[in-house]
């Protein structure tokens, strides 16, 4: 692992710590996503099986409200399945979308997943915050990932446009799916040993791979007065679009200098639980 040692000093210092303590983190979404191309695939209508059940007994994970048991649907597609109470159309746009970034996904991150990757759709932002363990007074974020399902807010409630097509298009450039999809390969394939900065940085990196969208270009210079110390011990407290923008450049120009091959090692090592 030289190329990792020598990444280290040339990019920011880093020291491991293998405590594991940070591996799991709300993850807030407010990127743009652009990949026009699947709103031909929702419109044209790509054939598929769905299954719909008010069953929820296969339903295992710990952050839900206990109302999520009473009287939620199923959408199960070919590689995930989204939980919801009432839009079903809204429901079948985050399957298509998971169905169609899942084999990349996989790919990249060797993610031998045989679980289908589960989402839960909130049409109330109430009811999400308690899901979550939020305060009511915090900013609900567009999606989370958090113990091994992703959270969704419907479309509806942040999604501009008064026309349905118009809020799908912006949910299709905008929304999260992607986004925690790979939080969630991240997480599994490294056994959640990372620092939250890197995992942001990560996941960046692969939506840009993905949809072609770049973090904050116009950010670019100024970010890069943030210190690795800083991303380390604050990166929660520093401005969300330098602070991103930082991780992804980090990201980038590792993998430029040492391939994805080396990044998916690293990831796997554990070796960016850092300590400046």
């Amino acid at each position: 692992m030289n190329y990792c040692k020598k990444a280290f000093f040339e990019m920011g210092g880093i020291e491991c710590r293998q405590d594991g303590k940070d591996g799991i983190f709300l993850r807030i979404t407010i990127e743009k996503m652009v990949w026009l191309v699947f709103l031909c695939l929702l419109v044209g209508g790509a054939e598929r099986k769905y299954q719909e059940t008010v069953r929820m007994d296969r339903f295992q994970n710990k952050f839900l409200v206990e109302s999520f048991s009473t009287q939620w649907r199923m959408l199960e597609g070919e590689y995930a399945m989204v939980y919801y109470r009432e839009n079903a159309e809204e429901a079948r746009m985050i399957l298509d979308l998971a169905d169609s970034y899942f084999p990349m996904v996989a790919r990249d991150f060797s993610w031998n997943r045989k679980e289908k990757v589960e989402y839960v759709l909130y049409d109330d932002s109430l009811e999400m915050k308690q899901a979550l363990q939020m305060k009511e007074e915090d900013a609900l974020p567009m999606g989370a990932y958090y113990h091994g399902a992703a959270a969704v807010l419907s479309p509806s409630l942040w999604a501009k446009g008064n026309e349905d097509w118009q809020r799908a298009e912006e949910f299709i450039e905008n929304g999260p799916v992607v986004h925690e999809m790979l939080h969630f390969a991240m997480d599994e394939v490294s056994k959640g040993r990372y620092p939250h900065w890197f995992s942001e940085g990560v996941v960046l990196y692969y939506e840009k791979k993905y949809t072609g969208f770049e973090w904050a270009k116009e950010e670019k210079a100024k970010s890069k007065e943030i210190t690795m110390e800083e991303l380390y011990h604050g990166f929660d407290k520093l401005n969300p679009a330098l602070a991103y923008r930082k991780s992804y450049d980090w990201v980038r120009g590792f993998v430029s200098q040492y391939g994805e091959d080396a990044l998916q090692e690293l990831i796997r090592s554990g070796k960016m639980c850092l300590r400046p």
